[in-house]
């Protein structure tokens, strides 16, 4: 380290809240510029980039504001925009400084890498590897095996007792970012998982409150049943629920409150009714996190629920409806037409927009505990998606089947015979919406909100089921 930098880090040290040091669980990949983890231009693997974690910090920083306002006002008059001003003064925005800020170290003694070819059954290393040569494979498409971080959060002032529940949200707001993303990219499909392997305090003012919420890190991990570790990640979350309240001046209010609607945006918040954010563990006996990964992966892919409907492969989808687990999702295999190969689009599309994206509502985590690995499914209930099923004042969800006779040509999926456009909503309240264990018929005269949470249930039910049947065996 330069002589510049070590003067640097020495005036920087007078305001650090905590040192984090953490290490991954699960392959990690960086994406560069152009989302692939190594440069040919610089011929090295992508590092992990502190601005990379701060995105992630402020998803769920904004996310847990929401939630205490939620909280104490029973509705989220707030717009994501209102939200995200509030996140903006602690963590900044292009037009102001933040308050806090992070600084990553990353260790490179000790790093071991992994190739894609390792992980060529996970569906999503699938994906990002289509149409790349076995040589580019091995040298673009690279993961870290093992790393170790250190992650220090700051203040801009000094701490006091006026700015303590500020640092302290700030601080336990980046530890649950860092427990349920990590870091890199393919996060809420597993990849990037991290364990906190200390947590050390140094504003004395905050010693205290670091050193409980250390005190409570030091409790999940040692955690040994599904309960437990569930319990422990809801108490991190009511921490730091606690401190965005106080920060906020809200107040503190009683749990199972009943709220009015369902958000917009994903808020995390615990015990309401509707339950808008879930949280499930899954201890696992498999140890090898690639087939963690591939079982993982295989949960969320409609040829996977059809095999637990025990359904042909090539039957109808339309009751299965994975679109709630995040746009863009559809294909553009090849079809005979004609007698020749030619692709055709299949699948969920916002109208004719193919590319665009929603989040997945719901994602993964894998914690390292004392009872070996455990998954941890959690999702956020919002409208977001209720909105897109009536199309108010938005694009409107829609399915594309193909339907097909046996083809005698190579590399085909079949004969075109037929395109069926529909939009998703008719097709629930034609179709209903299949569980792994029934099929549930949609009254028409429920509401769309009602309809999309159908939906997501049964999402959930098959993700979990699957990863029950694939990880635990």
């Amino acid at each position: 380290m330069s002589t510049w930098l070590l003067i640097q880090e020495k005036i920087a040290v007078r305001d650090w809240i905590a040192e984090i040091k953490l290490t991954n669980t699960t392959p990690v990949r960086i994406g560069g510029y152009n989302a692939k983890p190594f440069s040919n231009t610089l011929n090295l693997m992508e590092e992990p980039r502190t601005q990379s974690i701060k995105g992630l910090w402020r998803w769920w920083a904004r996310a847990i504001l929401a939630g205490a306002v939620l909280r104490s006002e029973r509705s989220l008059a707030k717009s994501l925009g209102d939200i995200n001003k509030d996140v903006s003064r602690l963590l900044g925005s292009i037009n102001a400084s933040s308050e806090f800020f992070i600084q990553t170290t990353f260790k490179l003694n000790g790093v071991s890498y992994i190739e894609s070819r390792e992980l060529e059954n996970v569906p999503r290393v699938k994906l990002v590897t289509m149409g790349l040569t076995n040589d580019e494979k091995r040298r673009i498409e690279r993961y870290y095996r093992s790393l170790s971080l250190r992650v220090v959060i700051g203040a801009r002032k000094s701490i006091e007792e006026d700015n303590k529940d500020a640092a302290m949200f700030a601080l336990s707001s980046l530890i649950i970012s860092l427990i349920f993303s990590g870091i890199g990219s393919i996060t809420t499909r597993g990849f990037g998982k991290l364990k906190i392997i200390d947590i050390e305090p140094r504003s004395p003012t905050l010693r205290n409150e670091v050193d409980n919420l250390g005190q409570l890190l030091k409790e999940l991990y040692q955690q040994d049943s599904e309960q437990g570790i569930t319990r422990k990640l809801k108490d991190l979350i009511s921490v730091s629920l606690g401190y965005a309240s106080d920060y906020m001046s809200l107040g503190r209010v009683a749990t199972g409150i009943k709220i009015s609607k369902i958000p917009l945006y994903s808020a995390l918040l615990l015990d309401c009714d509707p339950e808008i954010f879930r949280l499930e563990t899954i201890c696992i006996s498999r140890r090898n996190p690639q087939q963690i990964l591939e079982c993982l992966g295989k949960s969320t892919l409609k040829s996977e629920w059809k095999r637990k409907k025990h359904l042909p492969l090539k039957s109808s989808g339309k009751t299965l409806h994975t679109w709630v687990l995040g746009l863009p999702r559809y294909q553009e295999p090849f079809y005979e037409v004609d007698g020749k190969r030619e692709k055709q689009l299949t699948g969920y599309i916002l109208d004719n927009k193919k590319e665009k994206r929603r989040h997945s509502p719901i994602g993964f985590t894998i914690l390292e505990c004392s009872g070996g690995l455990a998954l941890v499914i959690y999702g956020f209930l919002t409208s977001e998606f209720a909105e897109m099923l009536k199309g108010h004042n938005t694009l409107t969800l829609q399915h594309v089947g193909v339907h097909t006779t046996g083809s005698s040509l190579r590399g085909v999926i079949g004969k075109l015979t037929s395109i069926k456009r529909t939009n998703v909503y008719d097709d629930l309240r034609a179709h209903g919406v299949s569980f792994p264990d029934r099929s549930q018929q949609i009254n028409n005269a429920l509401s769309v909100d009602y309809v999309y949470k159908n939906s997501f249930d049964a999402a959930w039910d098959f993700v979990r089921q699957i990863i029950r049947d694939g990880c635990c065996r």
